[in-house]
This record gives C-alpha cells, sequence and structure tokens, in this order.
C-alpha cells in the first residue's frame, strides 16, 4: 500500500497553501476527520444532535474553524 499517498488524501494543507484534491477527496478527508474525531459527541448524523454536542450542519465556516482548529468559540458566540 502507498501510505504516502493515504497520508496526503487526509493531511490538511498548509494553512494559507492551494489545495489541489478534488471534491470528493476533500469529502472524504472530511468526512474521515469527522467519524475519527467528532461522532463521540455530535451524531454520526450531523443534521442532528448527539450524545453531548448539538449538531453541526448549519453551522459557520468561523464556528467550526474556531473549535476544530482552536478548541475556542468565535468571540461573542454562546454554546448551546
Amino acid at each position: 500500500a502507498n501510505t504516502t499517498a493515504a497520508t496526503a488524501a487526509t493531511a490538511a494543507p498548509t494553512p494559507g497553501a492551494v489545495d489541489s484534491r478534488s471534491r470528493e477527496e476533500l469529502i472524504a478527508a472530511g468526512r474521515a476527520v469527522y467519524n475519527a474525531n467528532c461522532i463521540a459527541c455530535h451524531a454520526m448524523d450531523p443534521r442532528i444532535d448527539g450524545a453531548l454536542g448539538p449538531a453541526v450542519a448549519g453551522s459557520s465556516a468561523e464556528l467550526i474553524a474556531a473549535r476544530v482548529l482552536r478548541a475556542e468559540y468565535p468571540e461573542g458566540h454562546t454554546p448551546k
């Protein structure tokens, strides 16, 4: 197996870099990250509330970036 290709499929690009992955590859990478890190608290279906966390579908990009990249909430955001 080509581990470099597998790693590249799920690895995040350098901040500010242009990501050359196809839409399908980006969706697959996002799904893998969500399944590995989010479904413990949020539901497998991001449109419904999970055991601990609210539904994430429809959340702003600002909120998702703040939570995923910095483990914080955007200024002025009140968690559910």
